[in-house]
């Protein structure tokens, strides 16, 4: 998916993802100059990294 896809999926900003993906956090493929796609796998992956888990889990 585009980066505003991958944005709303994330329920984050554009800007935010981008600094995401400046501190390498979230994996992407660049494609040319511009074109900037992920995998919906990789940014579940990434998000999973952040888990909290509740207490008694």
């Amino acid at each position: 998916m585009r980066k505003r896809e991958a944005a709303l999926y994330l329920g984050l900003t554009v800007r935010a993802l981008t600094e995401l993906m400046r501190r390498h956090v979230v994996a992407f493929h660049k494609i040319g100059y511009k074109m900037v796609l992920f995998r919906q796998d990789d940014l579940d992956a990434a998000m999973a990294r952040y888990r909290v888990a509740a207490v008694g889990e």
